[in-house]
């Protein structure tokens, strides 16, 4: 049986945690996670300026400039994932 489900997910994937985990607890029934609990890490997002050179991170779910410089030209390097980490299994 599924004890637990830890996954990563980035503030910019586009997943509300609180729908994730409805869906979870919804979709579980009569399976082997039927008592499973999941726990979600959440990932800022973050990226690296093309101007200034300098990385930086945003608890925001959109970044649309570089917060040390301003400028509009960075790539967005962390946020995105979705990912099972590990799964706890007896």
């Amino acid at each position: 049986t599924v004890d637990s489900v830890r996954v990563r997910i980035g503030k910019a994937a586009g997943v509300l945690p609180d729908a994730l985990l409805f869906a979870f607890d919804a979709s579980k029934a009569t399976t082997v996670a039927e008592n499973a609990r999941m726990e979600i890490e959440a990932v800022p997002v973050g990226g690296m300026c093309k101007d200034c050179k300098k990385e930086f991170t945003s608890d925001a779910q959109y970044v649309f400039k570089c917060p040390h410089c301003g400028s509009q030209s960075f790539e967005i390097t962390t946020g995105r994932e979705m990912e099972i980490i590990d799964m706890e299994i007896s």
